[in-house]
């Protein structure tokens, strides 16, 4: 799916905006309350001075539709990303750390436009010991996660992803 795969790089183009500014870029390819999972996760990002590093490289394995609705089923590579210090665009380190692969399962629905646009993220697996896997929009994921929900997949992938 198209969406999906050029949803990664646009959402680490978002966390390095303001959440206004990211709303724009992020609303062709997300809806609903997950979009605005994503701008508060900017907002966050913001306020924490972080912002996504590197690049998050899609590896479907799978995509299945159904009438309005699909899901792609992805092993993501993470090797090359993690999260900056918002004013130096420096690395912090320990977000680089973790797997460097994700099993990652993306929700989509078609839209009246007739576009694809992500409706959440689901991690099936997670390797804290959670159980039957997390909504990467759960509040109890953002939590977790060390850097805010925008990365929300990024961190939670990089912590609680499986590797596949």
């Amino acid at each position: 799916m198209t969406t999906y795969t050029e949803y990664w790089p646009v959402l680490a183009q978002a966390g390095k905006s303001s959440p206004e500014q990211a709303r724009k870029l992020l609303k062709p390819y997300v809806q609903g309350a997950y979009l605005d999972h994503l701008v508060n996760g900017v907002r966050r990002m913001v306020e924490q001075g972080r912002e996504p590093y590197g690049q998050m490289i899609p590896g479907v394995k799978e995509v299945r539709v159904g009438g309005k609705h699909a899901e792609v089923v992805d092993c993501q590579d993470m090797s090359q990303a993690g999260m900056a210090d918002r004013r130096t665009h420096l690395l912090i380190p320990e977000t680089a750390k973790g797997q460097t692969r994700a099993d990652i399962r993306a929700q989509l629905e078609q839209s009246s436009d007739g576009r694809w646009r992500l409706t959440g993220i689901v991690l099936p697996t997670t390797t804290t010991g959670h159980g039957d896997g997390e909504t990467a929009g759960s509040p109890t994921a953002a939590m977790r996660s060390p850097a805010p929900a925008l990365a929300g997949e990024q961190a939670l992938a990089e912590q609680e992803g499986a590797a596949c």
